[in-house]
């Protein structure tokens, strides 16, 4: 890090930018990774969701970067995919009534079935390749109800968790529907280093994130989540996890491995 921080210091004095960073450079390697926008997060701009590379005027997670490479070889593939969580906004008391990253999915896959799980009702948007699930992630018979339920037996491709950030939340969501992703599917928890204030009286539960480490280390499980049998089962699923990094987490406040990105064995 030393030598990117007088690197970058150089060019300060001399007045560059990274605009002038020439091919094969380490300044163009940073710029392609981190300042470039690629399909995936111009349709992020074009539909308002903060999985690109700039939200509301500000830095984003830019997690489209990291959604390009996993998924742009299968792009024209029938896919089954389920992000939960709809809107942003819901925790700060924004008025959001759009669906922007389901938007966006549709656009990008465009041979894909879509399921939208939120706890608010946004079955308004259901159509031939949508289906709208209304659940509470925090409570397991909602899942049970409305989701795994509906879902009939039938596997996921890719699940994308943008929902409460919650790690209890996370965790109970995980323990329900990690079991319904296909064999090789990818199931991806956004946002490990935000998590909302406790309600009064509850129990902090392990943080998601150093659970995800822990196994990444240990190949162990544990949470209060779900039974010692259950985290042998889902660890003995598990084939991979890898973490990348928010875009904006890592500029405003050097945290590192804010998505992750598990893969079910095939």
């Amino acid at each position: 890090m030393l030598g990117v921080h007088l690197w970058s210091k150089k060019w300060a004095d001399q007045n560059l930018t990274l605009d002038a960073a020439q091919p094969g450079s380490v300044a163009r390697l940073l710029v392609d990774h981190y300042a470039t926008p690629n399909r995936l997060a111009q349709l992020a701009a074009r539909y308002g969701s903060d999985k690109g590379l700039n939200y509301k005027n500000a830095p984003s997670h830019y997690y489209a970067r990291i959604y390009q490479s996993l998924f742009e070889q299968r792009v024209l593939q029938p896919l089954r995919i389920m992000e939960i969580g709809l809107c942003r906004g819901l925790f700060e008391g924004w008025k959001q009534d759009d669906i922007p990253s389901l938007r966006m999915w549709l656009d990008f896959f465009p041979n894909a079935t879509l399921f939208g799980v939120d706890i608010s009702d946004f079955s308004w948007y259901s159509n031939e390749r949508v289906r709208i699930f209304r659940a509470d992630q925090s409570c397991e018979q909602s899942l049970l109800d409305n989701v795994v339920g509906e879902l009939d037996g039938a596997t996921l491709d890719i699940i994308i968790d943008d929902g409460s950030h919650a790690s209890w939340d996370q965790q109970v969501t995980f323990k329900q529907l990690f079991p319904r992703l296909a064999p090789g599917g990818l199931y991806i928890i956004e946002d490990l280093d935000w998590q909302p204030p406790l309600p009064s009286g509850a129990t902090r539960n392990a943080v998601t994130k150093v659970l995800l480490e822990h196994f990444a280390g240990t190949g162990r499980l544990p949470s209060a989540a779900w039974t010692r049998e259950e985290s042998e089962a889902l660890a003995a699923a598990i084939e991979s996890v890898e973490f990348h990094d928010s875009y904006s987490e890592l500029t405003h406040r050097n945290q590192c491995g804010g998505l992750a990105v598990i893969r079910r064995r095939a």
